[in-house]
């Protein structure tokens, strides 16, 4: 189920290599993102191989 929803995410957000977006500090490179929400408070980064899938999420907060 998780490879099914990694692959929906690529395909709704196709990636490109080493994404940044302003003001967003990643811990490593990632290759796709998605903001999921109209206001841009939930980023969502992942990359994956054919063994893993790593997923950061930004979530701004108001406290």
């Amino acid at each position: 189920m998780l490879i099914f929803i990694v692959f929906l995410l690529g395909a709704m957000f196709p990636g490109t290599h080493g994404i940044s977006l302003p003001g967003i500090k990643t811990t490593e490179p990632f290759d796709h993102v998605a903001q999921l929400d109209e206001r841009g408070m939930f980023t969502l980064f992942w990359n994956f191989n054919s063994t893993h899938i790593t997923f950061e999420a930004h979530v701004e907060t108001k406290g």
